[in-house]
């Protein structure tokens, strides 16, 4: 229950940071449209970068607290699979980038175009698992990604989707393999 109200109170106040924060991100974001040097871009750029990952850790805490206490909403829409993981491959690939990854896709021509799902969640879900993928990789390295589909063997007349998301990151010891999945934790 202690965490349970610990929790609660950090949702409240992730509320309250996110006003500001998307004030700093978007104030940095206009100041790389002006005339600076290359070091000041650099900084803001910094700015901009470390802006962006607060605002995630701040929704992802409010998500969290929404599966806790069963508020969850989901918004299951026809929508098109290939601009969603598009979208989130893009994002990645810069981000890739600065750290001269490379993101290998592979999707498979079997997909459909269309399937009803959250597709903002979906994208949300994506973008954590190969966001972590970068950020555990080695420099020069890279990020497998591929998407599939397979029938369900309880359900043959269900389709699944498969997201593999394989990094060139030294992998997770044993002793963290139970610690990762609990809330607000991550390995050594």
């Amino acid at each position: 229950k202690h965490s349970a109200a610990q929790l609660k109170h950090f949702a409240m106040m992730s509320h309250e940071i996110r006003t500001p924060l998307n004030c700093i991100i978007g104030i940095s974001s206009l100041l790389l449209d002006t005339g600076m040097d290359a070091t000041q871009q650099d900084y803001v750029r910094m700015i901009t970068n470390s802006g962006d990952l607060l605002c995630r850790v701040v929704n992802d805490v409010l998500v969290y607290s929404r599966l806790e206490s069963g508020n969850v909403e989901f918004s299951i829409q026809r929508t098109n699979l290939r601009e969603t993981i598009d979208t989130v491959v893009k994002s990645i690939e810069v981000k890739g980038s600065e750290r001269k990854l490379v993101v290998c896709t592979l999707i498979d021509d079997t997909l459909p175009v269309f399937v009803d799902t959250d597709g903002s969640r979906l994208q949300q879900i994506l973008f954590n698992l190969l966001g972590n993928a970068i950020k555990f990789s080695k420099d020069g390295g890279t990020v497998d990604f591929s998407v599939s589909m397979y029938e369900d063997k309880a359900s043959p007349d269900k389709k699944l989707l498969r997201f593999v998301v394989k990094d060139c990151g030294k992998g997770i010891e044993k002793k963290d393999i139970k610690k990762i999945f609990l809330p607000f934790d991550q390995g050594s």
